[in-house]
């Protein structure tokens, strides 16, 4: 699996922020497969800049030829976090998880523990497929991924909860 840096207009890379867009089109010169991720990079065409925004997302589906047209593909996208893993349990999962350990947050009197933590980077092992023993280049490939993974996701939920918020429903 392999992540492509992408420009995003800011028409289109709004609507796939907010969900609406689960699609892309791109031209079919980059291998594109199921399991990829793409990295939106919203651009301004105006200004002839990157914002600085960026959003994940998986690739969960493509259509090729005849249904594209010639030389393009079109690819089903899904936010990282969002694809289940063994069914029950999706990256988002561990990554909460991960973030709850992380924050240091004591709920009831519990806070996180050392079996905890060893938990945690074994999930993460095999999220990222990485085996037994980190290699010093898998730990910074798995440290990269992950740092990606929860800046999407940071995206994401703070698009769901800014919807709550504005909704008006209480």
């Amino acid at each position: 699996m392999k992540n492509h840096s992408i420009k995003a207009w800011p028409v289109y890379f709004q609507v796939a922020k907010t969900g609406e867009k689960t699609f892309d089109e791109r031209v079919d010169d980059r291998g594109y497969k199921v399991g990829d991720t793409l990295t939106l990079q919203e651009f301004d065409p105006e200004k002839g800049e990157y914002t600085g925004d960026e959003l994940v997302k998986r690739v969960t589906y493509i259509l090729r030829e005849p249904y594209a047209k010639d030389g393009h593909v079109i690819m089903s996208l899904v936010a990282v976090g969002n694809v289940p893993m063994n069914g029950t349990l999706t990256k988002k999962d561990i990554l909460l998880y991960g973030a709850l350990l992380e924050s240091d947050m004591y709920v009831d009197g519990y806070g996180s523990t050392d079996e905890d933590t060893v938990l945690l980077k074994k999930a993460l092992k095999k999220v990222y497929g990485i085996g037994s023993e980190f290699t010093s280049d898998e730990e910074a490939a798995c440290e990269k991924q992950l740092n990606e993974d929860l800046k999407a996701l940071v995206v994401e939920m703070r698009g769901l909860v800014t919807s709550y918020v504005n909704d008006g429903s209480s």
